[in-house]
């Protein structure tokens, strides 16, 4: 585990433990080979889209159906919930992604957000200093 961006402790690699304490809140996550795999699939929607993954999910909900059911792409490999957002940097667009997994596809996509958000107002205020 290393600090992140926003002050969080972030994972990266394998998942040492079953739960984790998100800002005061113990929440039991996945097992690690099965986070990792709901990382992926996340992940790759949002590189074939270039959307958030619950942009991705709204949208086929607002068709009227499912990304499992219509998005014509294996839902072993790809998984249109929330939590997974494109990083886009002005000039060259998408370059990556952040993605959260382990709680629910809101609760990654808010999480996500709230992330951003944070470090958006922190590199905005270093810009003014």
């Amino acid at each position: 585990m290393f600090p992140c961006f926003f002050g969080w402790s972030c994972l990266w690699g394998p998942v040492p433990a079953s739960t984790a304490d998100i800002r005061g809140q113990k929440r039991q996550l996945v097992q690690p080979y099965r986070l990792k795999k709901s990382v992926d699939r996340k992940k790759r929607v949002v590189d074939r889209y270039f959307h958030s993954s619950r942009y991705v999910e709204e949208m086929y909900r607002a068709m009227g159906t499912t990304f499992a059911a219509s998005g014509l792409l294996d839902p072993e490999q790809y998984q249109a919930v929330g939590g997974s957002f494109p990083l886009l940097f002005q000039g060259a667009g998408v370059i990556g992604s952040i993605t959260v997994c382990g709680l629910s596809g809101e609760e990654d996509h808010n999480l996500c957000v709230q992330g951003i958000r944070e470090y958006l107002q922190i590199q905005g205020r270093e810009e003014r200093a």
